[in-house]
């Protein structure tokens, strides 16, 4: 992160990536500490597996008259 664009009041705490080990440093993170990379790829792979286990449209069956 560039610190340039954070405000002078603003403190910077440093956190490590609890997945890969990572140091970044925000002003405030949610636990679990993820950094953006670690973040983008549960990410990625969670929405592969969505939209390959679920169909994008279901269709219902086509009854005959």
């Amino acid at each position: 992160m560039d610190e340039t664009l954070v405000q002078p009041t603003q403190v910077l705490i440093e956190y490590h990536c609890e997945r890969c080990g990572f140091v970044y440093k925000k002003v405030f993170d949610f636990a679990p500490f993820l950094c953006y990379r670690c973040m983008r790829y549960i990410a990625k792979r969670d929405w592969t597996t969505a939209n390959t286990i679920q169909p994008p449209v279901s269709r219902p069956e086509r009854e005959e008259i």
